[in-house]
Parts: C-alpha cells; sequence; structure tokens
C-alpha cells in the first residue's frame, strides 16, 4: 500500500481495541481492522474462513477478524447483497446503522420486527437531513450545528454528546444514500 500514489499518513493505531491501520486514501481517511496472520506470504484469494489460519489468531486479532467474519457470513445468509454491500462498501459504517437501527426501536419499541423495517426505511427516506439523529437518554445535551461540521448525514454518539459519528458521506454518496432509503420504504410500505 506504501507504493501506491492515492495512500498517504499510514500508520497503526495501538490504543484502539482492535488492531487499526489508519491512512488517507485518496484524502479520504480510513480505519482498518487488521489481524496478523501466522503465515509467510498471504495469497490474492485466501480464504480467512479456512479453520488453518483461525487457530492461531490472539484475543486481539479476534476482535478485529470478528466484523469480517460476521458481515462474511451475513453476506452468504442474504439472499439480495444489492442493498447490503451498499451499506457495507463504504456508505455508513457499522455504528451508524445501530443508532439508526436503535432509534426506530426506540421510536416503536413494541412492534414486531417487519413493521421496524418499515419504519427505518419511512423514517429515513424523509428524515430532515442535516438535522441530527440522535438517541433519547433523559438529559439536555448541547447540539452541534451541523452545518458548521459540514456533516451530511450527522448521527450523534449516544456515549458521547458532543460528538458525531465520523464518517466520510459525501454529496454524492448521500444522494444515492436517500435513493436507497427511498427504494426500502417503497418495498416494505
Amino acid at each position: 500500500m506504501v507504493s501506491r500514489p492515492e495512500v498517504s499518513e499510514i500508520h497503526y493505531v495501538k490504543d484502539a481495541k482492535v488492531l487499526l491501520m489508519r491512512f488517507e486514501f485518496d484524502g479520504i481517511s480510513i480505519n482498518l481492522p487488521i489481524v496478523q496472520l501466522k503465515v509467510l506470504v498471504v495469497l490474492e484469494n485466501l480464504d480467512i474462513l479456512n479453520p488453518v489460519f483461525l487457530r492461531d489468531i490472539d484475543e486481539t486479532g479476534w476482535k478485529s477478524l470478528s466484523r469480517v467474519l460476521a458481515n462474511t457470513r451475513i453476506c452468504r445468509l442474504v439472499p439480495d447483497l444489492k442493498a447490503l454491500t451498499t451499506l457495507l462498501n463504504g456508505f455508513l459504517g457499522g455504528i451508524h446503522l445501530a443508532i439508526l437501527t436503535a432509534f426506530v426501536c426506540q421510536c416503536d419499541p413494541y412492534v414486531g420486527l417487519s413493521a421496524l423495517i418499515s419504519h427505518f426505511f419511512k423514517t429515513f427516506a424523509f428524515w430532515p437531513w442535516p438535522r441530527p439523529v440522535e438517541l433519547q437518554d433523559g438529559t439536555l445535551h448541547p447540539t452541534l450545528n451541523p452545518t458548521e461540521t459540514r456533516l451530511y448525514m450527522p448521527t450523534q454518539l449516544p456515549f458521547s454528546p458532543y460528538e458525531y459519528c465520523n464518517s466520510n458521506i459525501t454529496k454524492s454518496t448521500f444522494y444515492k444514500i436517500r435513493t436507497e432509503f427511498l427504494r426500502g420504504h417503497n418495498l416494505t410500505k
């Protein structure tokens, strides 16, 4: 990666809960979970689910790898990957989706799963962005002005009322996400 002209500021994040490699790729900040495998050469088509490679991974490595393994297994279970892969390929991160889902669950805590899915798409297809999505915990927090932070889809971190999820959502990806939310709404109404 170091030899690629698009990559700059590459370094390891040592104080994270998982092994992270942080770098800029063509001006976009990337946090990439990494795992140290006990192999001499990493083949391009390496099957990370092969038990031979998984047996010697330490606890930190498992934490890093668990996200990849979960996503891989989910992808194998989902019959139509189009909407899912759009979300997994850099548009919204896991924490964004977790907060958006928790927000919908908080609004309608007693409805069934299919109603929650429908409500999720309806809520965010017509959400007044850039108004931030905030989980309610009964306390008043000073709200940042999302227009000052230049965030297209601000999602406030529930454990830190002064911070939003750091995302690389651009104007074009914002419109793509909105289109997919509208499509999801039309499919589930």
